[in-house]
């Protein structure tokens, strides 16, 4: 831009140079995400294929998603995937926070894109509960409900003036456990992409507006018609 820094969200079109280089040499391009069922693994494989780079199938008799792929994606834990990067076994990964605010305070990775620019307003955490479970507790289930809506309500209250006290919170050791600094720099309507690099995130983090968390049926419904609903 005018002011020299980079133009955001960054296609993974910036990615094909590399590719092609790698390509011609036989090597292996590797990205890591947290879960193969995670939001995280759909929101790469979108922004892999949407730059020109093919993320892979999945198959009944192969279910890794390597198949025809241009980029490895392996499975890391959120909280190893910082150190992965630092020591160069991965080239990228896709995650939540506090992790990749981690890599710009260590002045080793930059953010290309966030999850609000690949899919907006898509739900990223779920809690899921047995049938069995529903039906044996349902006053615990309710006021499990209930917490959460109001948890919500609370860190998006007055344009999320509680967030602060929640980063002191989830600063805790029994929370997250993640420096202070870090954790605010995504839950206050910011995103740090470089160090010093902040810019107006309003929409990164949404806890209660245009009702995320309130339980819609619609969002529970499986795939399999009779798996049990949570």
């Amino acid at each position: 831009m005018a002011d020299s820094r980079p133009e955001h969200p960054v296609s993974a079109a910036a990615l094909l140079p590399l590719f092609t280089i790698f390509r011609e040499k036989a090597l292996q391009l590797d990205f890591s995400m947290v879960h193969r069922f995670s939001s995280h693994n759909y929101e790469v494989r979108s922004w892999l294929a949407a730059g020109g780079l093919h993320p892979g199938f999945f198959s009944p008799e192969n279910d890794s998603g390597q198949i025809a792929a241009d980029v490895f994606l392996s499975v890391t834990p959120p909280t190893k995937l910082p150190a992965a990067l630092k020591a160069d076994l991965i080239f990228g990964y896709s995650v939540g926070e506090p992790w990749n605010q981690a890599a710009v305070k260590g002045k080793f990775g930059v953010p290309v894109i966030t999850d609000n620019n690949i899919l907006p307003f898509n739900p990223e955490k779920v809690l899921g509960m047995r049938a069995d479970f529903l039906e044996q507790n349902p006053n615990t289930v309710q006021a499990l409900v209930r917490a959460m809506i109001r948890a919500g309500m609370w860190l998006d209250a007055d344009n999320g003036a509680n967030r602060v006290e929640a980063v002191e919170i989830l600063a805790r050791p029994d929370y997250v456990g993640a420096d202070p600094a870090i954790l605010m720099a995504s839950m206050t309507g910011t995103f740090e992409f470089e160090p010093g690099d902040v810019r107006p995130a309003p929409e990164f983090n949404i806890f209660f507006r245009n009702y995320a968390t309130y339980p819609y049926y619609s969002r529970g419904l499986a795939a399999d018609a009779d798996a049990p609903l949570g």
